[in-house]
């Protein structure tokens, strides 16, 4: 363990209480070094001091996601390494630290983009769910509970184009989780429904209407209809589309702006900002 100050090349940013104090944290890779960075906020100094985890040697962690693994009630953290052909699995410890970690080996795991935790098959603990860039595919690990996790489950996407960037939500109301995924190139979003079983089939197409590339997706019910919609970031021009979600499986788009300067935007996050809620 090293604490200090960090400067790191960061690939995505998550945040959430790691040390059960009431405060939010920042946590980010640092693909540079393969480490896995934290930023620990308290109330009198803001972010006082950081916390380093090495993932292991040359694996270039590239994202992230944030969850429970285990049977206990902290903060675990999975990544994904995109030169390995394992995941890494940091189990917290509720300190902000990480005791312990756990490897999820597989070929198809090398080039992997994004990474996400949800319980699939509806036994109260995260599951995980990986896009594998250089396979065309979706691996779904089912957690036994424990921490330990069964053999891979395997979607296929039918395209030529490598997933990027892949989003959980329910969106046909059926109580079991979907997928978004966008992809490396093009301006092309998959809709996958899950069956609960680990398995995403009955895909549905959807085309922006700007070709450019793909920076960012996000769910949340945004227009307060209790369907998930997908929020979407593209590059050049830098444009910000909502495709409303219907509970038949049905989306419809509307841009909301675009920006014409020659920005950078990576990153999409929701938030209440004018508690109308």
């Amino acid at each position: 363990m090293v604490r200090g100050t960090f400067i790191a090349v960061n690939d995505i940013i998550k945040r959430d209480d790691f040390n059960n104090d009431n405060y939010i944290d920042i946590s980010y890779t640092d693909s540079h070094s393969s480490r896995l960075l934290i930023n620990m906020r308290n109330l009198s100094k803001g972010f006082s001091h950081s916390v380093s985890e090495s993932v292991g040697y040359l694996t270039y962690p590239n994202a992230l996601a944030i969850g429970h693994l285990n049977n206990d009630t902290y903060k675990d953290i999975a990544l994904t390494n995109y030169y390995t052909d394992y995941l890494t699995i940091c189990f917290g410890s509720g300190d902000g630290k990480f005791e312990r970690k756990k490897h999820l080996t597989t070929n198809r795991l090398r080039y992997s983009r994004s990474i996400a935790l949800a319980d699939i098959n509806h036994d109260l603990v995260d599951d995980i769910i990986v896009s594998n860039s250089d396979h065309n595919t979706i691996s779904v690990f089912i957690n036994r509970g424990d921490g330990n996790f069964h053999d891979e489950k395997l979607s296929y996407l039918l395209t030529d184009f490598s997933p990027e960037h892949i989003v959980l939500g329910d969106l046909d109301d059926d109580d079991e989780v979907d997928i978004v995924i966008s992809f490396e190139f093009g301006n092309k979003l998959i809709i996958s429904f899950g069956n609960g079983l680990g398995y995403f089939s009955e895909t549905n197409h959807l085309y922006l209407e700007d070709s450019s590339d793909i920076l960012a997706i996000e769910l949340s019910d945004l227009n307060s209809d209790h369907h998930s919609d997908i929020l979407i970031v593209q590059r050049e021009p830098y444009t910000l589309t909502i495709v409303y979600g219907c509970s038949d499986r049905s989306f419809h788009r509307e841009k909301i702006f675009s920006i014409r300067k020659s920005v950078s935007m990576a990153w999409l996050d929701i938030q209440f900002i004018n508690e109308d809620h």
